[in-house]
């Protein structure tokens, strides 16, 4: 009798999975499309949904298991209360809620549960009259969470197995609103927020999406006789038997095969809602030295043994270990090499011999494919346009980061990494330079990374047209014994877009975000005229400069802060110089080069720390091989203020990227230890990963990528303002 009560409640999670994974896999063989390149490819990938199942059906023998503990517990505390005599609803109540308590508190043992009930209630507490209140009382919060999850899992599973007994409305009302609640979290959990919240959100919906699918198969198979009589024939038990056959087979072959198409498994990994967390669960059960990776099911530890070594890892410069498992051990020399290979390309061609002003516009989030002048279908920047027509403009310059706070802090010190260097407005102010700061909304953030600098007076906290009006003015008064640097922060491309009038595209994100960059280009045209006009073009270098791009819809992404892909990543960079030829300059260039860059145009010697290399040779149509470049991001749910790196429960997701010069580029995800390798010439929307048709040649970039992921972690010194954004006060979006 147990054994059978046992088998269908493993039934029930086969059921629960199999209804979440057809829903999946017509999802994704839709919305999947040109990644798939074989037919092949398509079963493969079906084929790994398996592992759906098989965790659904472990998943309903646990849940069977806890609810025949919890059913005796329950019973032996009502007999304690009743002391044998009768049982009344006042007893079962007690008795419930005391038996939730105690699979609570077990449950907030586990660190994964706890982990996951902190995020939520850190989560919560950035709600409005919440703010800062909740994680005073962690510990009560977490209880009482858990409890009534444990509590509303039940009352589903009680609703769901006396289905049977309720009137044909009613059973059909329950079940309809069981399906919809899994057409809904579905649909947050695939479109909403996509690569964000991953521990707090999305695991929620997949367990809500679990539950709601458990009580479904559950009512069905308490409601109908048929279905009854169906499970307990003997037919029925050799059909079972037989897809049993067939899942340890498929199970099998996912084993072995997983880690073999690298694109199949980062497609799993990141575009899965279902499937990933099921992959993650195994993962964790056969993590067995608890280090956050496992060796199975290509789970990135090469040694299970010892939780010292994964990718997680800080590497150890010469201790004989690949401390990170990538890259190999990481030698004094190797580094020291990398480093002069860069400082010997600081100034490859001699500087400009006039000291140039200048005047830096750092756009927020701005894609290059949406600027005009790049060859966008709308005339979104035609004032842009007149500037990169007598400029050099860098059609393939990329971001480092795709956040603001770690593209900012690399980009200002011309490293790939928070050196601990000067800023290049240090070094211009150091060298004489005036440098006026126009920060707009975002002070507390340009404060940390533009050095040297005064605000200028009654700048902070302006839209674009006033800061242009006080720029215009403030140059006007600029005196002419000592160059300038005027820096300028435009904050309108960064979400939430706002609508303008007189550059109405239309009402969908992309046609609000095209929006604000044509009202940021119309207002700076307003500075390029009077900048004609004062005759200030003839001695004054201007810069313009995304920190990072923004995704709008590409892989499900409405935003950046996530991915290393072009849509986050691809950035504008035109340098106006004067008495320079215009160029389009193809080569592939970093937001690090910057610093080093406007240093050598205007004759400054830059710090010899400095990682960037001069383009001044590429802007004079020179012969100049460009280094690949390289990138680092940082994923990690915006935390609270004041909130430790210790308290904090969910764990850091990194992702890292080299772009050759010959257009190829590999992306590594250390947490899902994946790689995607793309030819940017040909498929500039990243769509077709070439990592196992191109194997030799992505081992080699894989090498590289692996040097520099080892020479950032020994070299980023432990007080990286690029951190301060996870930990500090400060409340900026990124």
């Amino acid at each position: 009798m147990l054994l059978m009560s046992l088998i269908r409640y493993a039934g029930a999670g086969f059921a629960a999975a199999l209804i979440l994974t057809l829903i999946e896999l017509v999802d994704l063989n839709i919305g999947l499309t040109p990644v798939f390149s074989t037919s092949g490819e398509r079963l493969t990938f079906a084929i790994y949904f398996s592992l759906n199942l098989i965790v659904g059906a472990i998943i309903g023998l646990m849940i069977g298991i806890l609810a025949r503990i919890t059913s005796f517990l329950t019973r032996a505390v009502e007999r304690a209360l009743t002391r044998g005599g009768e049982v009344k609803t006042v007893h079962k109540l007690i008795a419930g809620l005391f038996i939730s308590a105690i699979v609570a508190v077990a449950v907030n043992l586990q660190p994964q549960a706890h982990s996951y009930v902190t995020g939520l209630i850190i989560e919560a507490q950035k709600l409005p009259y919440l703010y800062g209140r909740l994680l005073k009382y962690d510990t009560l919060l977490s209880f009482l969470i858990v409890t009534g999850l444990f509590i509303s899992c039940w009352l589903v599973w009680r609703a769901s197995r006396a289905a049977g007994q309720m009137t044909p409305l009613l059973r059909n009302a329950w079940m309809l609103f069981l399906i919809a609640v899994i057409a809904i979290a579905y649909y947050i959990d695939s479109r909403i927020e996509v690569q964000l919240y991953e521990y707090t959100l999305h695991r929620s919906m997949f367990l809500l999406c679990m539950a709601a699918a458990l009580g479904l198969a559950a009512s069905v198979y308490s409601s109908s006789s048929r279905v009854r009589r169906m499970f307990a024939s003997k037919s029925f038990s050799r059909v079972a038997v037989t897809v049993a056959v067939g899942l340890a087979g498929a199970a099998v072959f996912t084993f072995y095969h997983f880690g073999n198409n690298q694109n199949l498994k980062s497609q799993l990994l990141s575009r899965t809602t279902q499937a990933k967390q099921h992959f993650r669960l195994i993962h964790w059960v056969m993590d067995f030295d608890r280090d956050g990776y496992s060796p199975y099911l290509s789970g990135g530890d090469a040694d299970d043994t010892r939780a010292d070594i994964n990718p997680e890892q800080t590497e150890i410069v010469g201790d004989g270990i690949d401390n990170n498992q990538i890259g190999g051990d990481l030698s004094q020399e190797a580094m020291a090499q990398w480093h002069n290979s860069r400082r010997m390309l600081h100034a490859p061609t001699p500087p400009a011999s006039q000291r140039f002003n200048i005047v830096y516009i750092f756009l927020d989030a701005c894609r290059a494919d949406h600027m005009s002048a790049y060859g966008y279908e709308r005339n979104t920047t035609p004032n842009f346009d007149k500037l990169a027509a007598r400029s050099a403009l860098f059609e393939n310059a990329f971001s480092p980061s795709s956040n603001t706070f770690e593209s900012a802090a690399r980009f200002m010190k011309s490293s790939y990494w928070d050196a601990s260097v000067q800023t290049w407005t240090e070094a211009l102010a150091r060298n004489g330079y005036q440098i006026t700061l126009f920060p707009e909304k975002r002070l507390p953030m340009l404060r940390r990374y533009v050095k040297g600098m005064q605000v200028a007076p009654g700048s902070a906290g302006k839209e674009i047209k006033e800061t242009i009006d006080i720029a215009i003015e403030t140059l006007g008064k600029a005196p002419t014994d000592r160059p300038f640097c005027t820096y300028i922060y435009a904050v309108e491309p960064h979400r939430p877009y706002a609508p303008h009038e007189e550059f109405n595209f239309g009402s969908s994100v992309t046609d609000l975000y095209d929006g604000e960059i044509a009202y940021t280009d119309f207002h700076f045209g307003r500075l390029f005229d009077w900048l004609e006009q004062n005759g200030r073009m003839k001695d004054t270098m201007i810069v313009v400069m995304a920190d990072h791009a923004e995704s709008l819809g590409e892989r499900g992404v409405y935003r950046h802060s996530s991915e290393l892909f072009n849509d986050q990543t691809h950035i504008p960079m035109i340098f106006y110089v004067p008495g320079q030829s215009a160029r389009r300059v193809t080569d592939y260039v970093s937001s690090v080069d910057l610093g080093t860059t406007i240093l050598n145009t205007v004759g400054i010697q830059c710090p010899e720390q400095y990682a960037g290399v001069s383009l001044l040779a590429l802007m004079r149509g020179e012969a100049f091989t460009h280094p690949p470049i390289f990138g680092e991001q940082t994923l990690r749910e915006k935390e609270f203020p004041n909130l430790r790196s210790d308290q904090y429960p969910q764990p850091i997701n990194k992702k890292y990227m080299i772009i050759t010069q010959d257009g190829f580029k590999l992306m590594y995800n250390r947490n899902m230890s994946t790689f995607q390798l793309f030819d940017l010439k040909s498929d500039p929307k990243e769509q077709h990963n070439l990592y196992d048709q191109m194997s030799h040649f992505a081992m080699t970039l894989q090498d590289q990528l692996g040097e520099f992921i080892d020479i950032v972690t020994a070299s980023r010194p432990a007080n990286a303002d690029e951190a301060k954004y996870l930990f500090g006060e400060e409340d900026d979006s990124d």
